[in-house]
């Protein structure tokens, strides 16, 4: 007698070997269109972000079989890195201050405005050099970055493919981790990310080089190894203070070999630079000033002067924090939710660009949160300015009147829908001690 099997479990089987090929064709064209300027970046990445949305969506629900998809997360990765960056020119100073650390020996001292008329510099650099955006300002990324920037301009100064070469590495560097520690199944949802494939392989962002020490310290500490995970933090901060929030969760209130391994490594990362807190500093520009998609603090913003909107924003969002940070204190076993700590922090912070939320994913591949996974979608709607859409704005990164309250409506509505479920059924998500 032959056994009949069922459609959903037949194409449950087959997932993998139909959605693989129809992304990676999609990753393909997009990286043969990123280099026609006829083509509108905003209508490319629309497209196949939907498409690779849909693919996967579809891995969520058919979770069988997901050593087989991450093969073809891997072809996604490599096919993408082959694509010119899309309405994005972040690189650019990646490029520079490589450059500017192997002549100088301190890419901090100066801005690259300052190099505009030096005959010295090479037409490459000088290419690059035009390409800056915010050249009056010095450069923001710290020592651990700083020497993924080195290392790229040693292979070949000026060039984008070793950059490529370096975030790709870091980025099947935190792949294989997760599937070492965490198993396949958070493997492959963190290799099908698209958020993930866009702004670490084609959009080449520097954060994956901070990412992969964060959560080398992630699975260090699951083996309580805590000096290890201390200088995977310290390198981690001493690449983008963004890692800041996740710190406290990770390494507790009782673990003082990692403190003090934190301390020591980034000491030891800024202490060649002789950098000193100023207020006329890249950071504190950018932390005081600067505005670009944010929520809550963007919605104060309308009726509060800008210091008055962040503190406030901080405030609101600093009881959330609070709580869970002594939930973790009480009931150490439990892994805290790294995503949901830094989701918190987003929703404060008054800029909120969509390479930011790579730092939730790797912790959302552990321990799938539906508002985690909608809101990376959502925030790519920020791309959504001006300068791309073509309408009149005071500034080029300005959005029109709707997206704001598309993008945070969409991640508003996820959030209540999975707190709903929750109360219904009674139970949530627990990640793994």
């Amino acid at each position: 007698m032959t056994a009949v099997v069922a459609p959903s479990t037949h194409l449950s089987r087959r997932t993998p070997w139909i959605a693989g090929p129809a992304l990676l064709v999609a990753w393909s064209i997009q990286s043969l269109l990123s280099f026609q300027p006829s083509v509108p970046p905003l209508l490319l990445v629309a497209t196949v972000q939907l498409a690779a949305w849909a693919g996967f969506a579809w891995l969520w629900r058919h979770p069988n079989h997901h050593l087989a998809a991450l093969g073809w997360a891997v072809g996604f990765r490599i096919v993408a890195s082959l694509a010119q960056p899309l309405m994005e020119d972040d690189w650019a100073r990646y490029l520079w201050d490589g450059w500017r650390f192997l002549s100088s020996g301190n890419p901090f001292q100066t801005a690259p405005a300052e190099s505009f008329t030096d005959p010295t510099v090479p037409e490459l650099l000088q290419r690059r050099l035009s390409e800056i955006n915010n050249p009056h300002l010095p450069t923001i990324y710290g020592p651990t970055l700083q020497l993924g920037f080195a290392l790229a301009a040693w292979i070949a100064p000026g060039e984008l493919w070793p950059w490529k070469i370096l975030t790709l590495a870091a980025d099947l560097g935190i792949l294989s981790l997760i599937l070492r520690t965490f198993g396949s199944r958070a493997a492959a949802l963190y290799g099908w990310c698209p958020l993930v494939i866009h702004e670490t392989c084609v959009n080449a962002h520097a954060d994956v080089l901070a990412i992969l020490p964060l959560v080398a310290a992630w699975c260090a500490l699951r083996q309580q190894r805590h000096a290890v995970a201390g200088f995977g933090l310290g390198l981690a901060l001493a690449g983008k203070i963004l890692a800041l929030p996740a710190v406290p969760f990770l390494l507790g209130f009782k673990n003082p070999r990692g403190w003090l391994t934190l301390i020591i490594t980034v000491t030891i990362a800024y202490a060649p630079f002789h950098l000193a807190p100023s207020p006329d500093s890249s950071l504190q520009i950018f932390t005081s000033e600067w505005e670009f998609n944010s929520a809550l603090v963007g919605i104060l913003g309308t009726t509060l002067p800008p210091f008055w909107a962040r503190c406030i924003a901080l405030a609101l969002v600093a009881p959330f924090l609070t709580h869970h940070l002594w939930q973790c204190h009480r009931h150490p076993t439990t892994s805290p939710r790294i995503d949901r700590v830094f989701g918190g922090f987003l929703l404060a912070s008054a800029v909120v660009n969509p390479w930011y939320l790579l730092w939730m994913v790797p912790f959302a591949a552990v321990t799938p949160s539906l508002t985690v996974w909608i809101a990376m979608p959502a925030v790519m709607l920020s791309y959504a300015t001006a300068l791309q859409l073509g309408f009149d704005a005071p500034g080029p990164y300005s959005h029109p009147a709707w997206l704001r309250p598309l993008e945070y409506g969409i991640i508003g509505a996820a959030a209540l829908t999975e707190f709903l479920r929750q109360v219904r059924t009674g139970t949530s998500p627990t990640p793994p001690g």
